[in-house]
């Protein structure tokens, strides 16, 4: 590669082409050129010059940075503060050159108060970390046909978000995603999920429904949180369901107080303490799991649950089960009974 001297673009030529001559920067609608002759062969040439990774342009009311050589872009933010929507599309084109716009980085929108919508484009799999936080006036969110990854902090604070489109293809749903999105009131996820994180959907009090989970193998710290009107996870009318899932962080379900039914597969290892603190509706808790230790379920996982609830065991760990669950919150008047 060579920098040309007159605009320090870099360009490529497997003979090592040097400008020498005119030089002009790509702009929106082509490309630059830059003049000169090999200092190997002595051909004169006229080398096209496009963007290189990590440069950056606008189109419309987007700021974007070229990501990598294969031609795919990052949204980096808005031309002003104070936009009121933003789309972003599927592609973009800038200096002859059409881009697959396929994450929106760290931080893009944040503090964007006046944002009431944004459409997310389908080739864009990655919300970055903070993307839209604390967007105080964004109710309705479209597209994410493509997203893979939410991004920790992505929408937190959106405190009047009421619309999220189905997640289909959703593998992570990061830390703090979905933090205080008080007017959230259903989830529509497809089968891909894999991770909850650290308080994803804390404090998230009108929501009621997240569609599946099946897939789900984590659920962080606190992921559900205060979610006091939620009844169900997965297509069992008034269940949680969580097929697979390995670990489930302290305070996961707490103050979870329109739970009644939760069910686990069989995968569980690990129950961390006060975990369905304070669900006091909770009457039934199913465990398929036979991988459960008194060390692996932590204090207090079940005080404050529904005083005569009833804990479903494996029959060929009832017994041992009894000695597990012992002294974990739970009233004198819950059972423990085999499946």
């Amino acid at each position: 590669s060579r920098v040309c001297r007159e605009c320090g673009a870099t360009v490529q030529e497997a003979c090592g082409f040097a400008a020498t001559g005119k030089a002009t920067a790509p702009t929106a609608k082509s490309a630059g050129v830059c003049q000169g002759k090999c200092p190997v062969c002595g051909r004169q040439r006229t080398q096209k010059v496009t963007l290189e990774q990590g440069e950056s342009f606008r189109s419309g009311s987007l700021y974007y940075r070229v990501s990598a050589k294969d031609q795919t872009v990052t949204v980096t933010k808005g031309t002003k503060k104070t936009l009121s929507s933003v789309s972003i599309p599927a592609t973009v084109s800038y200096g002859g050159v059409k881009y697959r716009v396929t994450a929106i980085g760290a931080k893009a929108f944040q503090k964007y108060t006046k944002l009431k919508s944004a459409s997310i484009g389908a080739n864009v799999k990655t919300i970055g970390e903070g993307a839209f936080e604390s967007c105080t006036a964004l109710t309705k969110l479209t597209g994410c046909a493509g997203v893979e990854t939410i991004g920790k902090k992505a929408f937190c604070w959106d405190k009047v978000l009421k619309s999220v489109p189905k997640l289909s293809r959703c593998k992570t749903v990061g830390a703090y995603a979905f933090y205080r999105c008080y007017k959230l009131t259903t989830l529509s996820t497809g089968t891909a999920i894999t991770s909850v994180g650290t308080y994803a959907f804390g404090y998230d009090s009108g929501l009621t429904k997240v569609s599946d989970l099946r897939k789900c193998a984590s659920v962080g710290d606190g992921a559900f949180y205060g979610c006091k009107k939620l009844r169900q996870i997965g297509g069992t009318k008034n269940r949680v369901s969580l097929y697979r899932v390995k670990t489930i962080g302290s305070k996961a379900f707490q103050n979870c107080t329109a739970m009644t039914n939760f069910y686990e597969g069989g995968s569980l290892t690990k129950l961390g303490s006060n975990c369905f603190y304070g669900a006091k509706r909770l009457k039934t808790i199913t465990f398929k799991t036979t991988r459960l230790t008194k060390s692996s379920v932590g204090k207090d996982a079940f005080r404050g649950i529904n005083g005569k609830a009833k804990i479903k065991v494996p029959a060929s760990k009832l017994k041992d089960y009894k000695t597990i669950l012992k002294g974990k919150g739970q009233g004198k008047k819950v059972t423990i009974l085999k499946l």
